[in-house]
């Protein structure tokens, strides 16, 4: 018997083998993801004292897959400084708030769907560094698309820097295009 290449092995595990006839299973529908262009959501702190300053980049987005709408918000962040000498708590808080919004028209005005806050501030004050949006990430439960709708996703992060004495501060995002049934 010949040898299946991987590529054909790959493609026939999709498809399954019922009675002697061939059945395709259903295709599994891909996500789209829009998000605000990249760099418009990044913000530079200067912290007090000898704490380092850190950069913070945030993706905005919608998800959409099978029908329904997610707005999410990932962050990245690293710190700007070669040598870290105060190795203090950064922050009293950083607070993500996403919020998922329709419109009947594109020009129309905003109603936001549904919001979620998510607490970020352990993992800020825990890593120097993070390069994966995955691992910081707020997002709403998905919701059902209704046709003619405009959907985008926004974000506002409500930040506390400790020592600063200048108490919460937000940090208003970029939303994301659009996206319709």
């Amino acid at each position: 018997m010949a040898r299946m290449s991987r590529a054909c092995a790959v493609v026939l595990a999709g498809i399954g083998l019922t009675g002697g006839m061939l059945t395709a299973s259903p295709a599994v529908a891909a996500e789209t993801v829009k998000c605000a262009d990249g760099g418009v959501n990044s913000k530079e702190f200067t912290l007090p004292g000898k704490k380092p300053a850190t950069a913070v980049h945030a993706g905005v987005c919608t998800k959409v897959a099978a029908g329904k709408v997610r707005a999410s918000v990932g962050l990245t962040w690293q710190i700007l400084d070669d040598q870290v000498l105060d190795k203090g708590k950064r922050w009293d808080s950083f607070t993500v708030q996403v919020r998922l919004k329709a419109r009947p028209a594109k020009n129309g005005a905003d109603t936001v769907v549904v919001q979620k806050s998510c607490d970020l501030t352990a993992k800020l004050n825990a890593n120097w560094t993070n390069a994966v949006e995955e691992d910081a990430t707020c997002e709403v439960p998905a919701q059902a698309m209704k046709s003619g709708q405009w959907y985008s996703a926004d974000a506002t992060v409500i930040f506390d820097v400790t020592g600063d004495a200048k108490g919460p501060a937000k940090w208003e995002m970029v939303g994301s295009p659009f996206t319709a049934v």
